[in-house]
């Protein structure tokens, strides 16, 4: 079986879109494994594009304005390039 990497944007479009998520959510939906998912998020946290959101001991990925900004430039930019866009 063959790895690929994808490219970085597409894995944050991947997280962004969806909204709100848990880091187990969105460890199981974007493919990436526990550790690769805590360094996206602190750096879409540190950026702004996310929000964590603490209910005891729950946390919850919100996406923020920019983080939804972000997004559309990725699908804009991928539309531009002619990728195939996300489902």
């Amino acid at each position: 079986m063959s790895v690929t990497r994808r490219p970085r944007c597409e894995v944050i479009a991947g997280i962004l879109c969806l909204r709100e998520a848990s880091a187990t959510q969105i460890v199981r939906s974007s493919g990436l494994n526990a550790a690769m998912a805590r360094q996206y998020l602190g750096h879409l946290v540190a950026k702004g594009f996310l929000v964590v959101l603490k209910s005891g001991r729950k946390a919850t990925y919100h996406t923020t304005e920019s983080g939804q900004n972000l997004l559309q430039r990725i699908d804009e930019l991928v539309e531009l390039i002619g990728w195939e866009k996300r489902e």
